[in-house]
């Protein structure tokens, strides 16, 4: 029986309870035919209510209790013991972290213990430099830890792992110094909507998902709608949520504005059909799940230039790149607006580079980095 242990970043029910549960996420494929997952929790929800997350495999969920606090940083040894303990009484086939820090020091550690292989990946960009540019004094805090992280736990995690995969060709640049045994980009899985043929909103209708912090701010957009008969639907929250409500209500268009917290990840795509024009004011590297999303649903794409690339990663200048102000933004929208022909050709576009990145690609290329794992190792 193939056997995956995994390492999660998060409880599993705060995926839930953010609607972020994917099928087959922890088993691509169903290769595997039991999936034990670590969660740095004290108690956790049971494996039937995780909604499918390691598709038919047999699952077991193991609170292992939190590691976010100064206080088991500064016992991290004592900790990976504690966690290797409870690893060897699984016997896995193969571990797998979604971080270099706590978790993905545990996940090479108990690979090499059991002699078994470690796959470690990145789903953002861990660069100090770049988060202070982009956040400033507001990230001090993570700045710091993330000093910490870079010495106790960072280079072990990519160093000892058989695999580090980055989520998008971004990440890798922040470990391109460090010794890795092997590097990977497999995108972050999207499928493409079951239905088409949904009717778009009668209003010319602005869809931006993502967090509200200072690199994916929403205050350039809500300003960029203001004195325009445009309607813009924000999905998420975060620490810019209420100033973001704020700016809408002193301008006046808080009908216009439709604040939406979260959506299930199951739900999410008809938002987008449904909508004329996905946008974000984000700066940070890479390549968004909501930029894949709306690339999904064939949506052009109005994105802020990037700071780091010549052209958003995935989407490139199939994107209609625009300054992070206002009326920039309000100038592309007015385009795509009065030119619907235009609109659509950037949708196509955006659907082409989207289908070598479609979840099902993803999830073959993910299965595939394990079956060669596996059979490399003396397990299989």
């Amino acid at each position: 029986m193939s056997h995956l242990l995994v390492f999660s970043n998060d409880p599993l029910k705060a995926y839930v309870e953010k609607g972020e549960i994917k099928g087959r996420y922890y088993n691509p494929e169903n290769l595997f035919e039991k999936v034990t997952i670590f969660t740095p929790c004290d108690e956790d929800i049971s494996p039937n209510q995780a909604g499918g997350i390691a598709g038919k495999a047999e699952v077991t969920v193991v609170p292992v209790g939190s590691m976010k606090n100064l206080k088991k940083l500064c016992s991290i040894s004592s900790q990976e013991r504690r966690v290797l303990d409870f690893a060897r009484s699984f016997n896995p086939d193969i571990i797998r972290a979604y971080n270099p820090r706590f978790e993905g020091r545990f996940a090479v550690a108990a690979g090499k213990a059991l002699g078994v292989p470690s796959v470690i990946s990145l789903h953002a960009d861990f660069s100090r430099r770049r988060l202070f540019r982009v956040e400033g004094l507001s990230c001090a805090k993570s700045l710091l830890y993330s000093m910490i992280f870079r010495f106790c736990t960072e280079k072990q995690s990519y160093s000892q792992a058989d695999a580090v995969i980055g989520a998008y060709v971004f990440t890798l640049r922040y470990f391109e110094n460090f010794s890795v045994r092997r590097r990977e980009v497999i995108y972050n899985k999207v499928y493409a909507p079951e239905h088409s043929g949904i009717a778009k909103q009668e209003d010319f209708t602005i869809i931006s998902v993502g967090r509200h912090i200072p690199g994916k701010d929403p205050r350039p957009l809500i300003r960029a709608v203001s004195g325009t008969p445009y309607r813009l639907i924000l999905i998420g929250q975060g620490p810019l949520t209420q100033a973001s409500q704020d700016l809408a209500k002193k301008l006046k268009i808080s009908s216009q504005v439709d604040f939406i917290p979260s959506v299930p990840n199951r739900d999410i795509l008809p938002w987008y059909q449904r909508a004329h024009v996905f946008s974000m004011a984000m700066l940070y590297g890479g390549t968004s799940i909501p930029m894949l999303e709306a690339m999904a649903c064939r949506l052009p794409l109005v994105l802020a230039r990037p700071l780091w690339e010549d052209a958003p990663e995935a989407i490139g200048e199939d994107a209609l790149l625009v300054e992070r102000t206002p009326e920039a933004f309000r100038e592309a929208f007015r385009k795509l607006q009065e030119n619907p022909e235009y609109a659509r050709e950037l949708g196509e576009k955006a659907w082409k580079r989207f289908r070598p990145l479609r979840g099902e690609e993803m999830e073959r290329q993910e299965a595939e980095l394990y079956r060669e794992l596996l059979q490399g190792s003396r397990k299989v």
